[in-house]
């Protein structure tokens, strides 16, 4: 990883860029990080458009309240109403 400081360098686009390609490049702004730079894939942008989906999120959350009130399936009986023996 390399931090480098907004205020001490002049770099441009293309050049963070390039530098991100073999390792995160930490953009540091009066002593403090501010942003990274770094390679992403198209799971990485599915998991920031679901991370940022009200209704996703809504989802998450009512599915989260419905677990803590009536509780979950065990794993076992996954698997029993799968059909699925214990190795999978």
């Amino acid at each position: 990883m390399k931090t480098i400081a907004l205020e001490q360098k002049d770099l441009t686009i293309q050049e963070l860029i390039r530098l991100a390609e073999s390792e995160t490049v930490i953009l540091s702004q009066k002593g403090s990080p501010a942003y990274a730079i770094l390679p992403i894939d198209e799971s990485d942008v599915e998991a920031w458009q679901l991370g940022d989906n009200p209704d996703f999120l809504a989802l998450i959350e009512r599915s989260r309240a419905r677990h803590n009130q009536e509780g979950g399936i065990p794993l076992q009986e996954v698997r029993r109403r799968l059909g699925l023996t214990a190795s999978g």
